[in-house]
């Protein structure tokens, strides 16, 4: 059996015209979507700095979506498990048995509505449960934000009763639980009072919490930077999903379009400008006009995924880490495609060289110490990595993929591709020069 504690994120994806009803009249489905989006990824973050410095383990259940959708979210390094039950009570103690019967002594169940939650109540929560009973985080509209117990509590003195026969979504969820909890002996421990965000009133509540979160606006400015060369086809969805973010610019550096790349960016609300054609020299221009604490370099056929901008400040939170790339999803189906993702992540952690397609990011600082991107034709992020390496600079995977259109692979086929890129690697490496391996390319 294990001693530790299981940390459950209990939420929902955030799609539309299902998130946040309530809100929807004051917010809009989108806007109430968002809020959901973001009230996750900030009790994400919460749960994920309590666990790492106790020792517990953290896992999503969710519902609204699939596993993979929601990894993609809020990280592949996360455990998740679908929501099972007809209403929210019998979901969350089929979460609490899934738990128990993996082992674990103690299991605290924590919503995603309430912008209280922190590492010091969630230890309030733990410490609580050593004396047995049950621990509740209340809220000021009558139900709770978290729940806790240990396994004895659960099986074996009532402790599932006290999801049975409560009436959800009402002013009484709190005083009858704690009716139940009472009737069958159980000492309950209380969290101080808090609000969760289900009317427009308790808006402030969160958007205090937001305000001083280092995961969005507030924190690390993010210059998002797009080489472009005639891609007025594809380039809105670049562009729209890095503008997902909080506290984001979004600069296109063009390198002589023929078509309508410029216009398409600045329809899209992004900042553009001209630089010889080149990705390095584009790349390099756009970072001299970067406002950004932090650099992140987008390939045009690629997307960002839902809150990547809270990936990335919460990985340079350490200010041991300078750099960091996402993991790889290429846009097509097959399990060629599969292979080839994993190989591209055993590439980036082993040997901390991701590719430019992996969205590399990287201090401001740093990157100018390091003499930018070298004026070469190819291989241009290849040899910036080398030199963050051995300037022993500490580099960060993050565990959510990027978005990347197959055409290149679809082209030429996968394995002439792979073939191809293997040998301008090998003729790197040996000393070929860069204008003879653009030929190869």
């Amino acid at each position: 059996m294990s001693s530790k504690t299981m940390i459950v994120l209990f939420t929902r994806y955030p799609l539309p015209g299902f998130s946040k009803t309530r809100l929807i009249p004051a917010l809009g489905e989108a806007g109430a979507a968002r809020l959901q989006q973001r009230m996750t990824e900030f009790t994400a973050w919460q749960l994920r700095t309590y666990a790492a410095a106790h020792n517990a383990d953290l896992r999503v259940a969710f519902t609204g979506c699939g596993a993979q959708t929601m990894a993609d979210w809020l990280g592949h390094d996360l455990a998740y498990m679908e929501q099972q039950g007809q209403h929210i009570g019998l979901r969350m103690a089929n979460v609490m048995k899934v738990v128990f019967d993996a082992g674990y002594r103690r299991c605290i169940v924590a919503g995603a509505d309430c912008p209280a939650v922190s590492s010091d109540l969630l230890k309030e929560a733990d410490q609580a449960l050593s004396a047995g009973g049950c621990v509740i985080g209340p809220v000021e509209d009558g139900g709770y934000w978290l729940i806790g117990m240990t396994r004895q509590v659960f099986e074996k003195k009532g402790g599932a009763g006290l999801f049975e026969g409560i009436f959800w979504s009402t002013e009484e969820v709190l005083a009858q639980t704690v009716a139940k909890a009472r009737s069958h002996q159980l000492p309950v421990s209380f969290l101080p009072m808090a609000v969760d965000v289900d009317r427009s009133a308790d808006m402030a509540a969160w958007q205090a919490a937001a305000q001083d979160a280092p995961l969005f606006a507030s924190g690390a400015r993010i210059s998002v930077i797009i080489p472009a060369l005639n891609e007025a086809g594809g380039i809105e969805q670049a562009i729209c999903s890095a503008q997902q973010g909080d506290g984001i610019e979004v600069i296109v550096a063009d390198g002589g379009s023929t078509d309508a790349t410029p216009a398409v960016a600045r329809s899209c609300g992004a900042s553009v400008l001209y630089a010889p054609r080149s990705k390095a020299l584009q790349m390099n221009a756009g970072a001299g006009a970067a406002s950004g604490d932090i650099l992140l370099f987008l390939h045009a056929d690629t997307r960002l995924p839902m809150g990547y901008d809270t990936h990335v400040r919460r990985a340079m939170e350490s200010p041991e880490t300078v750099a960091g790339a996402f993991m790889l999803r290429i846009e097509a189906p097959g399990r060629a495609f599969r292979r080839i993702e994993k190989l591209v992540a055993l590439r980036s952690r082993v040997f901390s060289l991701p590719y430019g397609d992996q969205a590399i990011f990287v201090r401001r600082p740093v990157f100018a110490s390091l003499g930018r991107y070298a004026e070469m034709p190819i291989m241009e992020d290849f040899e910036f990595m080398r030199r963050l390496k051995r300037n022993h600079h500490s580099l960060c995977l993050l565990p959510v993929p990027v978005h990347t259109d197959a055409r290149r692979w679809e082209r030429l086929g996968l394995l002439r591709t792979t073939l191809r890129n293997q040998r301008i690697l090998l003729g790197y490496l040996m000393g070929v020069s860069p204008e003879t391996l653009r030929q190869w390319y």
